[in-house]
């Protein structure tokens, strides 16, 4: 179990949710992620990453890319990065790592996503959208226009999501993790 360390000056979001499989409601805090959260965050999106893309990405690449889970996310946190959590029943459920967009093309009112996880338990729980809200509402009020995501081609379960949430796919690329891969890059304007 995880401990939470709650900050006055961290915005936190309290939504109460539904627990559909087991019919009953479940608090999710929605806070800044801080370097004490490194860990769980690792753990979160290595399995994650097992639970979305196996089958889809050979098993030794995501085991290769999910090694350096944990010091990739102490590196991100000590430099107070813009990375939000998702916590429920005393655990982090979630995570969303954010940024300003590292795409080449892309306009400077432009913000990505670079990283949203849940983990397996929590999928289809009714999480990821008060997530997804919060966050689009934290990059609004960062001062830019739109949002940008990648995900890959495969991952139908994320595209169905994101398109839910109305983001709109705009580009593919190829990419390799282990074998080539369909990258699809999302896009929401955020001024209307």
């Amino acid at each position: 179990m995880s401990i939470i360390y709650p900050y006055e000056h961290y915005r936190t979001q309290l939504s109460r949710i539904m627990d559909r499989e087991e019919g009953r409601k479940m608090n999710l805090i929605i806070r800044k992620a801080n370097i004490l959260d490194a860990r769980d965050i690792a753990i979160v999106h290595i399995r994650s990453w097992i639970a979305a893309y196996s089958g889809i990405v050979p098993y030794q690449a995501i085991a290769a890319v999910n090694g350096g889970r944990l010091s990739l996310w102490q590196k991100i946190l000590k430099n107070d990065s813009d990375a939000f959590v998702g916590v429920c029943n005393h655990e982090i459920a979630g995570f969303v790592g954010m940024s300003e967009s590292r795409d080449d093309d892309a306009k400077p009112d432009t913000y990505e996503i670079a990283a949203f996880y849940l983990v397996p338990e929590y999928f289809g729980k009714g999480i990821a959208k008060p997530m997804m809200d919060y966050v689009l509402e934290h990059i609004k009020k960062l001062g830019y226009s739109s949002v940008t995501l990648w995900t890959l081609e495969e991952n139908t379960r994320a595209r169905k999501f994101y398109e839910k949430c109305g983001f709109l796919p705009e580009f593919k690329k190829e990419i390799t993790i282990g074998k080539p891969l369909i990258e699809i890059r999302y896009k929401k304007d955020l001024s209307t």
